[in-house]
């Protein structure tokens, strides 16, 4: 599982009994395995600005009454910031919160709010519109049965673990197992997409491939579910497409 630690050099990471932040220091509050919250730490590298990154437990703020007795702390972590118990959330000096909160939530607003030099989406890259949707139908079922065994901070406690094979048991993917048994199967599949996404790659930035001539938001959103892929080792990465998932670990 690359990039455990996205952009190591620019954060600082802090346990959930971190002091109180001095500006103008941003605080980023995420789930290392979450494609979401990864893409903010992209945006962050982007930035340069010195931040604190804080990794919480999956399963910590979770009311085991709404979830089949699954989760602990109830109103703690992600879920004391007013909002759902998702992440990721930022706060800091001057950073804007919806009533009711203490952070900024959704990681589209994040970035808006950061003004990272990043490069709008190619509006015309319908080659790459199909060739996702292809894609996102086996990242569910190759990570999910994999993400919670990743030596990350997110599944440090057993109740994590638990709530984390509960949760990914929803939606495309309500046999865990099946799935990870039909590893060969979509990790064929995604294999074979790899190969087709090489041509694609059209630019270069500081000697990583990118999808358009220089970083977009179309990295920004597809970079991270590569990064998830990376849990799969069954999975084969042609070199330049590895090139490109491993590019976050210089963020």
């Amino acid at each position: 599982f690359i990039g455990k630690q996205l952009l190591e050099m620019a954060a600082t990471e802090t346990p959930l009994d971190a002091a109180a932040l001095s500006p103008p220091m941003l605080r980023i509050h995420i789930y290392d395995h979450c494609p979401f919250c990864s893409r903010v730490i992209l945006a962050l590298g982007r930035l340069g600005t010195p931040y604190e990154k804080v990794l919480h437990g999956y399963g910590r703020g979770a009311d085991p009454a709404e979830c089949e007795g699954r989760g602990y702390d109830v109103g703690m972590g992600p879920a004391a910031f007013g909002g759902k118990k998702e992440l990721p959330v930022l706060e800091g000096a001057g950073v804007p919160a919806p009533p009711g909160m203490t952070g900024l939530p959704e990681s589209m607003d994040i970035i808006s709010y950061l003004k990272a030099p990043i490069a709008p989406a190619a509006a015309d890259r319908e080659e790459l519109a199909a060739w996702k949707k292809r894609l996102f139908p086996n990242i569910p079922r190759l990570v999910r049965p994999r993400l919670f065994k990743m030596p990350v901070a997110d599944w440090a406690d057993p109740r994590d673990v638990e709530y984390g094979i509960w949760k990914f048991s929803k939606g495309p993917t309500p046999d865990l197992a099946a799935a990870e048994a039909a590893t060969e199967e979509f990790a064929g599949n995604v294999s074979a997409l790899l190969i087709e996404l090489e041509p694609m790659l059209l630019g270069e930035d500081g000697g990583a491939p990118t999808l358009n001539a220089s970083f977009s938001m179309d990295d920004v959103t597809l970079l991270p579910l590569l990064r998830n892929l990376t849990s799969c080792k069954a999975i084969v990465w042609p070199p330049k497409a590895k090139a490109y998932v491993m590019s976050v670990e210089a963020y």
